[in-house]
Protein backbone atom coordinates (compact mmCIF):
# COMPACT_ATOMS: atom_id res chain seq x y z
CA UNK A 1 0.00 0.00 0.00
CA UNK A 2 0.82 3.63 -0.27
CA UNK A 3 2.41 5.29 2.96
CA UNK A 4 0.04 7.39 4.81
CA UNK A 5 0.93 10.22 6.63
CA UNK A 6 -0.90 10.03 10.29
CA UNK A 7 -1.49 13.56 12.23
CA UNK A 8 -3.54 14.38 15.67
CA UNK A 9 -5.31 17.76 15.26
CA UNK A 10 -6.55 20.25 18.11
CA UNK A 11 -7.53 24.19 18.36
CA UNK A 12 -5.80 26.41 19.59
CA UNK A 13 -7.89 29.00 21.84
CA UNK A 14 -7.65 31.48 18.85
CA UNK A 15 -8.75 28.91 16.57
CA UNK A 16 -6.04 27.41 14.78
CA UNK A 17 -5.66 24.56 14.00
CA UNK A 18 -2.62 23.09 15.60
CA UNK A 19 -0.88 19.29 14.94
CA UNK A 20 -0.29 18.14 18.75
CA UNK A 21 -0.79 14.73 20.04
CA UNK A 22 -1.00 14.90 24.12
CA UNK A 23 -4.01 16.25 25.91
CA UNK A 24 -1.25 18.14 28.30
CA UNK A 25 1.61 20.14 26.85
CA UNK A 26 3.45 19.75 29.91
CA UNK A 27 5.70 16.10 28.24
CA UNK A 28 6.34 17.95 24.71
CA UNK A 29 6.48 21.53 25.62
CA UNK A 30 7.20 21.92 29.84
CA UNK A 31 4.00 23.79 30.10
CA UNK A 32 1.35 22.40 31.69
CA UNK A 33 -2.79 22.77 30.36
CA UNK A 34 -4.18 21.80 27.23
CA UNK A 35 -3.64 23.21 23.58
CA UNK A 36 -6.84 24.95 23.49
CA UNK A 37 -5.89 27.15 26.48
CA UNK A 38 -2.73 28.63 24.18
CA UNK A 39 -3.30 31.33 21.30
CA UNK A 40 -1.57 30.31 18.32
CA UNK A 41 1.54 32.86 19.25
CA UNK A 42 2.02 31.32 22.47
CA UNK A 43 2.27 27.91 20.96
CA UNK A 44 4.54 29.31 18.66
CA UNK A 45 6.50 30.31 21.11
CA UNK A 46 7.11 27.09 23.05
CA UNK A 47 9.92 24.64 21.93
CA UNK A 48 9.81 21.35 21.03
CA UNK A 49 11.69 18.71 22.18
CA UNK A 50 14.88 17.64 19.13
CA UNK A 51 14.00 14.88 17.33
CA UNK A 52 10.55 15.94 17.01
CA UNK A 53 10.45 15.60 13.10
CA UNK A 54 12.74 17.59 12.40
CA UNK A 55 10.25 20.87 13.55
CA UNK A 56 11.28 22.86 16.75
CA UNK A 57 7.53 24.73 16.85
CA UNK A 58 4.58 23.17 17.11
CA UNK A 59 3.02 23.01 13.09
CA UNK A 60 -0.37 24.31 11.63
CA UNK A 61 -2.69 21.78 9.75
CA UNK A 62 -2.41 24.37 7.09
CA UNK A 63 1.71 24.49 7.43
CA UNK A 64 1.16 20.29 6.90
CA UNK A 65 -1.23 20.48 4.30
CA UNK A 66 0.72 22.90 2.05
CA UNK A 67 4.03 21.14 2.39
CA UNK A 68 2.33 17.79 1.36
CA UNK A 69 0.01 18.31 -1.14
CA UNK A 70 -0.23 14.78 -2.35
CA UNK A 71 0.41 12.99 0.26
CA UNK A 72 -1.89 10.25 2.03
CA UNK A 73 -3.33 12.26 4.96
CA UNK A 74 -5.32 10.73 8.45
CA UNK A 75 -5.79 13.24 10.26
CA UNK A 76 -7.40 12.54 13.75
CA UNK A 77 -9.76 14.99 15.80
CA UNK A 78 -8.29 14.79 19.37
CA UNK A 79 -10.64 16.49 21.09
CA UNK A 80 -14.48 16.55 21.20
CA UNK A 81 -14.41 20.21 20.42
CA UNK A 82 -17.35 20.64 17.64
CA UNK A 83 -15.45 23.77 16.33
CA UNK A 84 -12.71 22.02 15.37
CA UNK A 85 -14.34 19.53 13.56
CA UNK A 86 -15.59 22.18 11.33
CA UNK A 87 -12.77 23.95 10.99
CA UNK A 88 -10.76 21.25 9.74
CA UNK A 89 -14.04 20.25 7.22
CA UNK A 90 -13.83 24.14 6.01
CA UNK A 91 -9.83 23.83 5.35
CA UNK A 92 -9.84 20.53 3.53
CA UNK A 93 -13.46 21.61 1.10
CA UNK A 94 -10.69 25.01 0.51
CA UNK A 95 -8.55 22.32 -1.29
CA UNK A 96 -10.71 20.66 -3.59
CA UNK A 97 -7.78 18.74 -5.36
CA UNK A 98 -7.09 17.18 -1.81
CA UNK A 99 -9.10 14.20 -1.66
CA UNK A 100 -7.28 11.29 -0.15
CA UNK A 101 -8.07 12.35 3.65
CA UNK A 102 -9.21 10.12 6.22
CA UNK A 103 -10.80 12.00 9.42
CA UNK A 104 -10.93 9.82 12.39
CA UNK A 105 -11.78 10.56 16.12
CA UNK A 106 -12.25 8.27 19.05
CA UNK A 107 -15.11 11.34 19.88
CA UNK A 108 -18.43 10.40 18.27
CA UNK A 109 -19.75 13.58 18.44
CA UNK A 110 -16.66 15.35 16.78
CA UNK A 111 -16.65 12.71 13.88
CA UNK A 112 -20.46 13.26 13.55
CA UNK A 113 -20.20 17.27 13.33
CA UNK A 114 -17.65 16.65 10.48
CA UNK A 115 -19.12 14.26 8.19
CA UNK A 116 -22.28 16.92 9.08
CA UNK A 117 -20.02 19.71 7.18
CA UNK A 118 -18.19 16.99 4.78
CA UNK A 119 -18.86 14.17 2.25
CA UNK A 120 -15.19 13.22 2.90
CA UNK A 121 -13.97 9.31 4.09
CA UNK A 122 -14.44 9.02 7.82
CA UNK A 123 -13.03 5.79 10.32
CA UNK A 124 -15.88 4.38 12.51
CA UNK A 125 -16.64 5.48 16.03
CA UNK A 126 -15.78 2.84 19.12
CA UNK A 127 -19.75 2.02 18.61
CA UNK A 128 -19.80 1.63 14.82
CA UNK A 129 -16.86 -0.39 15.23
CA UNK A 130 -19.13 -2.83 17.41
CA UNK A 131 -22.02 -2.15 15.05
CA UNK A 132 -19.97 -3.57 12.00
CA UNK A 133 -18.20 -6.63 14.09
CA UNK A 134 -22.19 -8.01 15.22
CA UNK A 135 -23.49 -7.15 10.85
CA UNK A 136 -20.68 -9.38 10.21
CA UNK A 137 -21.38 -12.31 13.10
CA UNK A 138 -25.04 -11.95 12.43
CA UNK A 139 -24.90 -11.80 8.65
CA UNK A 140 -27.29 -8.94 8.46
CA UNK A 141 -27.23 -6.24 6.25
CA UNK A 142 -26.73 -2.68 7.59
CA UNK A 143 -25.71 0.60 6.36
CA UNK A 144 -22.76 2.63 7.60
CA UNK A 145 -21.86 6.40 7.41
CA UNK A 146 -17.65 5.63 7.67
CA UNK A 147 -15.53 4.19 4.81
CA UNK A 148 -12.95 3.31 7.42
CA UNK A 149 -11.95 1.08 10.11
CA UNK A 150 -9.49 2.05 12.35
CA UNK A 151 -8.73 -0.70 14.91
CA UNK A 152 -6.91 -1.78 17.78
CA UNK A 153 -4.93 -5.05 17.09
CA UNK A 154 -6.65 -7.82 20.07
CA UNK A 155 -5.74 -11.19 18.90
CA UNK A 156 -8.09 -12.41 22.25
CA UNK A 157 -10.89 -10.39 21.64
CA UNK A 158 -14.25 -11.56 21.55
CA UNK A 159 -15.17 -9.18 18.32
CA UNK A 160 -13.43 -10.91 14.81
CA UNK A 161 -12.86 -7.18 13.82
CA UNK A 162 -9.81 -6.68 16.58
CA UNK A 163 -8.70 -9.82 15.58
CA UNK A 164 -8.03 -8.89 12.40
CA UNK A 165 -9.94 -12.50 11.11
CA UNK A 166 -9.18 -12.90 7.73
CA UNK A 167 -13.24 -13.58 6.98
CA UNK A 168 -14.00 -10.44 8.69
CA UNK A 169 -10.66 -8.27 6.50
CA UNK A 170 -13.02 -9.82 3.26
CA UNK A 171 -16.18 -9.08 4.10
CA UNK A 172 -15.10 -5.09 5.01
CA UNK A 173 -13.32 -5.04 1.80
CA UNK A 174 -16.72 -6.40 -0.24
CA UNK A 175 -17.94 -3.76 1.25
CA UNK A 176 -15.63 -0.99 -0.01
CA UNK A 177 -14.44 -0.35 3.50
CA UNK A 178 -10.85 0.36 4.48
CA UNK A 179 -9.48 -1.47 7.39
CA UNK A 180 -6.24 -0.09 9.25
CA UNK A 181 -4.87 -1.62 12.95
CA UNK A 182 -2.83 0.42 15.83
CA UNK A 183 -0.38 0.37 16.89
CA UNK A 184 1.72 -2.15 15.27
CA UNK A 185 5.74 -2.13 16.82
CA UNK A 186 6.21 -5.78 16.85
CA UNK A 187 7.35 -7.43 13.57
CA UNK A 188 6.16 -10.51 14.49
CA UNK A 189 2.81 -8.84 14.61
CA UNK A 190 3.78 -6.67 11.23
CA UNK A 191 3.88 -10.33 9.28
CA UNK A 192 0.80 -11.70 10.79
CA UNK A 193 -1.21 -8.41 10.18
CA UNK A 194 0.26 -7.89 6.55
CA UNK A 195 -0.20 -11.54 5.52
CA UNK A 196 -3.96 -10.79 6.15
CA UNK A 197 -3.86 -7.90 3.26
CA UNK A 198 -5.22 -5.31 5.25
CA UNK A 199 -4.78 -1.87 3.90
CA UNK A 200 -2.44 -0.43 6.38
CA UNK A 201 -1.11 -0.66 10.27
CA UNK A 202 -0.16 2.21 11.86
CA UNK A 203 3.42 2.12 13.54
CA UNK A 204 6.00 3.87 15.56
CA UNK A 205 8.51 1.61 13.76
CA UNK A 206 8.05 2.74 10.07
CA UNK A 207 11.20 1.89 8.92
CA UNK A 208 10.52 -1.79 10.05
CA UNK A 209 6.89 -1.71 9.02
CA UNK A 210 8.63 -0.59 5.57
CA UNK A 211 10.92 -4.04 5.82
CA UNK A 212 8.19 -6.42 6.72
CA UNK A 213 6.09 -4.91 3.49
CA UNK A 214 8.82 -5.56 1.01
CA UNK A 215 9.48 -9.02 2.48
CA UNK A 216 5.72 -9.62 1.75
CA UNK A 217 5.74 -7.74 -2.23
CA UNK A 218 8.46 -9.87 -3.61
Amino acid sequence: GTDVLETDVQMSSDGVVVIFHDDDMKRMTGSEGPVSGRTLRELMGMRLPAGCQKCDQIPTLAELLERFPDKRLNIELKTSDLALARKVASMLAERQDRKDVIVVSTHPEAIQEFRRHSSLPTGATTGEVVKASLCYMLGARCQFAFQALQLPYRPNSILPALRAEPEFLDWAHRRGLRVDYWTINDEAEMKVLVSRHLDGIMTDRPAAALAVRKEFTK
